[in-house]
């Protein structure tokens, strides 16, 4: 949330969302457990002066203590969105069974950013984090356009190369199943009163690392055909008994 509000370029707050929304685009950002994935989408003709804006929040973010708060209150706003999700509550629920840094509270709030932790403490904290993973050894980019594949490089290269180069993120050994999940997790069944009017099931399988297998995929060949609802599959067999 602060990373994207101002730059060095970018002195306006929001401006990048303003010239997105009056050329036919949008932004948007996802935050997963172990990536955060930046986009932009505007029409072709504009695609440059949206680059040269977008860029410059990597390569040289403001970060103001003043744009501190408005981004915890975003983080707060979403999670009074998804608190009385019952898929989300579930998924919290097995994540905290597990046995490492994954049993942590995923999503925060303005409780968890704030409780205990000096306002100056956070924001030096914040920046460290930025200044140690954005960097561009952590990073992939995808543009994608009408134009030539030597303009889209000649691009790339002119507004991203200020980003730091940073060092190459340290590649962990994988973690064996048996330490995945606390002991109680294979053996009780957990029940959950819900918030919704829903009942639900859910059977969790541990699987071992797929890193190895990025390129096939099979878990989510397997996913397919377990949860594929067209005739023959389980879902139909499911649904007539």
């Amino acid at each position: 949330h602060m990373t994207m509000l101002r730059s060095e370029k970018v002195k306006k707050e929001n401006e990048l969302k303003e010239y997105l929304n009056a050329n036919g685009g949008f932004s948007n950002s996802m935050i997963g457990s172990e990536s955060s994935i930046f986009n932009i989408n505007v029409f072709d003709e504009s695609l440059m002066a949206a680059i040269d804006r977008f860029s410059s929040f990597f390569a040289a973010p403001l970060m103001l203590r003043e744009s501190m708060w408005r981004g915890i209150m975003a983080v707060e706003l979403e999670f009074q969105e998804i608190v009385n999700d019952d898929d989300q509550r579930i998924e919290q629920l097995l994540a905290s069974k597990a046995a490492c840094v994954a049993s942590n509270f995923s999503c925060g709030n303005r409780k968890s950013l704030t409780e205990d932790v000096g306002s100056e403490k956070l924001y030096e904290a914040a920046r460290e984090f930025r200044n140690k993973f954005y960097v561009a050894s952590n990073m992939f980019l995808c543009i994608q356009s009408g134009r030539s594949l030597d303009r889209l490089q000649e691009t790339t290269e002119e507004f991203f190369s200020g980003i730091p180069s940073g060092s190459m993120p340290k590649q962990l050994d994988p973690v064996p199943i048996e330490d995945h999940f606390t002991a109680d997790f294979f053996t009780k069944m957990l029940y959950v009163k819900p918030k919704g009017e829903e009942c639900k099931l859910y059977m969790t399988f541990v699987m071992p690392s797929m890193l190895n297998h990025y390129k096939t995929k099979p878990h989510i060949f397997l996913k397919d055909v377990i949860g594929h609802e067209g005739a023959g599959s389980l879902s139909s067999y499911l649904r007539e008994k």
